[in-house]
């Protein structure tokens, strides 16, 4: 655990962090943003806003990656 905790304070003070928001307040303070290694499941009934979803949170990541370049 200190190991991870110590690559992570590097990370963070190096600015090379891996996770990366999606645009939902919500759900990155649940998850932690994504990470490339992430594989998340969204389940729910038909016209329920899934592909919105997924879509909407690409979109902020790749403007998200665009911007650090």
């Amino acid at each position: 655990m200190s190991d991870y905790l110590a690559e992570a304070i590097h990370s963070i003070n190096n600015e090379k962090f891996t996770h990366y928001a999606t645009g939902l307040s919500d759900l990155d303070s649940l998850t932690g943003g994504l990470n490339k290694t992430d594989l998340m499941i969204v389940a729910a009934r038909a016209s329920m806003g899934k592909t919105w979803l997924a879509w909407g949170a690409t979109r902020f990541c790749e403007n998200q990656c665009d911007r650090q370049k």
